[in-house]
């Protein structure tokens, strides 16, 4: 236990990704740290700078491939993302049908609003960008 909360350690690529279980308290959804979802992995590309926004979770191995079986991403996505909420953030890496299906749950549990990490390759860092797909694209203040 961590906090109050129980926790994994999952290894990724050399990193360290931590999983807190949520717990909801009057609809509510409590975490002690925002939450980065990798949609899916990739051994050769190094996201631990994306961990200053939030714990690593990644959503897919690099081994899924949707068009074997798409019903079991979804699913899959829909369990990993149920607890997703404004302060979380998704990483979009990996198979560009992952991603949507990434983003469309992320909205879908979220009323709408979905947090990118976008990584700009000239300055090598990750850019927030929020999303409403019910409204638009918000200006960030920072």
């Amino acid at each position: 236990m961590t906090g109050g909360y129980p926790s994994a350690i999952l290894a990724f690529e050399g990193a360290t990704f931590r999983s807190f279980f949520c717990r909801e308290e009057k609809g509510l959804k409590l975490r002690p740290t925002p939450v980065v979802y990798v949609v899916q992995e990739n051994p050769r590309v190094d996201v631990v700078s994306a961990a200053q926004w939030g714990d690593l979770i990644p959503l897919a191995n690099p081994y899924d491939q949707v068009h074997l079986n798409p019903g079991r991403i979804v699913s899959s996505f829909r369990r990993k993302l149920r607890n997703y909420n404004d302060s979380d953030w998704l990483l979009p890496l990996g198979d560009p049908a992952m991603i949507g299906i990434a983003f469309a749950v992320a909205a879908d549990m979220n009323e709408g609003r979905v947090n990118l990490l976008k990584w700009d390759r000239l300055e090598r860092h990750y850019y927030p960008v929020k999303i409403s797909v019910r409204g638009g694209i918000e200006e960030l203040t920072t």
